[in-house]
């Protein structure tokens, strides 16, 4: 059994499992993976739902997106609603086929003919909220099952101590703007909160003019983020910017970005998407961890 606070949560790729990073009371962070199987909620005309629902139990549809499970509920489908309207809640199998599979029953038949809900929130929001804990609650890892001990929002919440760091990068394009084409000439890592009774303000800059080539640049930003070790990383557009300018340098170099805990490689969770939903095309932005 495993205590402490949730720190980060976020799809792995290689397994299509949850990982939940756990931070202890003396300080450690361990990682932890979980099986999760989300939800589509699909609504439409009854005729609509009849249809969807036979497409999904053939064998086919099957076939070609893996285990799916499909049963109808009833929930409310609008802020301005108070009345629940009949859905058909998809399950799916891999959480990482939650956007091909909606995209999928999106493709079906006129636009705007099925709304499609439960697929914007980042996985890690629904896996947390299916769970019923959010990040920095106090938790008890027990097998398969997250049980809150204490929730941030309560008076009885201690937080943890956490290394909190900044990530600047000084780049611009052709004409000085911020882009994630833009030349990267420095990136500064620095300690801007620390609950601890140490008084730590390390600063770690890594400048391309020092470096003979992208990877040996890499490698030293590698080095200093392993020397700085924060729990989270603050930037500034990160997900838009920073990240893929970053990632883009490696890419040339033909290198990892390994900026991550324990050296692991920073990849772009999930690319933008777009769905028909409450009524509205409604954007999720990519992001990167």
């Amino acid at each position: 059994m495993v205590e402490g606070w949730i720190l980060d949560v976020h799809l792995d790729s290689t397994t299509d499992s949850m990982v939940v990073w756990i931070k202890h009371e003396n300080g450690a962070v361990t990682r932890h993976l979980f099986q999760w199987s989300p939800t589509i909620h699909v609504y439409s005309s009854a005729g609509n739902l009849e249809e969807l629902e036979r497409m999904i139990s053939s064998s086919e549809y099957r076939y070609l997106h893996g285990g799916l499970t499909a049963q109808r509920e009833f929930h409310i489908i609008s802020h301005r609603d108070t009345t629940p309207e009949e859905v058909l809640a998809v399950r799916v199998g891999k959480p990482g086929d939650m956007a091909k599979i909606a995209n999928s029953i999106l493709s079906i038949g006129k636009w705007k003919k099925y709304d499609i809900f439960s697929v914007d929130p980042k996985p890690a929001q629904r896996f947390l909220f299916d769970n019923g804990v959010r990040p920095m609650d106090k938790v008890i890892l027990n097998e398969d099952k997250i049980l809150a001990i204490e929730q941030h929002e309560r008076g009885d919440w201690a937080s943890p101590q956490l290394r909190v760091a900044s990530l600047s990068v000084d780049y611009g394009d052709s004409i000085g703007h911020r882009s994630s084409r833009g030349e990267v000439r420095s990136v500064e890592i620095k300690i801007v909160g620390l609950d601890s009774t140490a008084n730590d303000n390390s600063t770690y800059r890594v400048d391309m003019r020092n470096h003979v080539n992208p990877a040996s640049f890499l490698q030293e930003l590698e080095k200093g983020m392993q020397a700085v070790n924060p729990d989270v990383v603050i930037t500034r557009k990160g997900d838009s910017i920073d990240f893929p300018a970053m990632m883009s340098i490696a890419s040339s170099a033909n290198v990892g970005l390994r900026l991550g805990r324990d050296g692991r490689n920073v990849v772009l969770r999930r690319r933008s998407i777009t769905n028909w939903s409450y009524g509205r095309l409604l954007k999720s932005e990519a992001y990167h961890a």
